[in-house]
């Protein structure tokens, strides 16, 4: 596994865990956490509206991924400037899934990275 592979999993896995209490048999709470499986663009559009931190989170896991794997390869997919902000980044998402709603069967990171690449696009 590359490392980017290894960033994006454990991205996704905090963003679709589910925190669960559960008493043992001597009484002592021990936290669970259950993995629901992948977020779709959907379910990140829904984050845009009802959860925004947990969108913006999920962006940032997305951005970390991609930026770390134009490191590796040596080419950057998106330019963002250095003055924007996270929030930003994560409202170039949401408006991206907010227009284009037969775009959301797409798996999320794509649908990240097409946001980020139509709004911040690289000079060639």
């Amino acid at each position: 596994m590359t490392k980017t592979t290894i960033i994006a999993a454990l991205t996704l896995a905090v963003l679709t865990a589910e925190a669960t209490a559960q008493t043992d048999s001597d009484g002592t709470t021990t936290a669970h956490a259950q993995i629901h499986g992948y977020v779709s663009a959907d379910i990140l559009h829904e984050w845009c509206q009802q959860q925004p931190a947990r969108a913006m989170y999920y962006v940032a896991g997305v951005l970390d991924a991609l930026m770390l794997a134009a490191n590796d390869a040596g080419n950057a997919p998106v330019c963002i400037p250095a003055t924007s902000t996270l929030a930003q980044a994560r409202d170039v998402v949401c408006k991206h899934l907010r227009d284009n709603p037969a775009k959301r069967h797409y798996n999320p990171a794509s649908s990240v990275w097409t946001a980020q690449s139509q709004a911040w696009p690289c000079k060639k």
